[in-house]
């Protein structure tokens, strides 16, 4: 015959799993009053005003989640990075940079590390000269 297996899960990766865990306890315990097992649990008050501030923390957590989307969202559209966006994106500090990029490329041909001392990052190579390939 085999052998029965009990695992009870409290989670401990989710804080949103956790938190509703410890509100459906607060709640049981609430119902059943002076009936409750864990009334004369050490701290449980501690512990029922920690689940209410937490709860509270966690709507705040979300509230400012997604005002930071927002956020990401609106600097991105300015920058010229957002979904969508290409570098041809008027109105935009990543269309403004490559310009002055473009400008100063011109100023400084044959000079390109001068560019250095605004800001870019100027990277110098070396490209192998291309060879025909000949014809059999």
């Amino acid at each position: 015959m085999a052998r029965k297996t009990v695992r009870v899960v409290v989670p401990h990766q989710d804080p949103t799993a956790l938190i509703a865990l410890m509100q459906a306890i607060a709640k049981k315990h609430e119902e059943l009053g002076a009936t409750s097992p864990i009334k004369d649990k050490v701290g449980l008050d501690k512990l029922l005003a920690n689940i209410v501030k937490v709860s509270g923390l966690q709507t705040e957590i979300e509230e400012l989640r997604a005002k930071l989307q927002v956020m990401v969202g609106d600097r991105d559209k300015l920058l010229g990075i957002a979904d969508g966006q290409t570098s041809h994106a008027e109105a935009t500090l990543r269309f403004d940079a490559i310009a002055i990029r473009d400008m100063l490329l011109g100023m400084h041909r044959g000079n390109e590390n001068a560019l250095e001392t605004w800001g870019f990052k100027v990277v110098v190579g070396t490209a192998r000269t291309p060879t025909r390939k000949v014809a059999d």
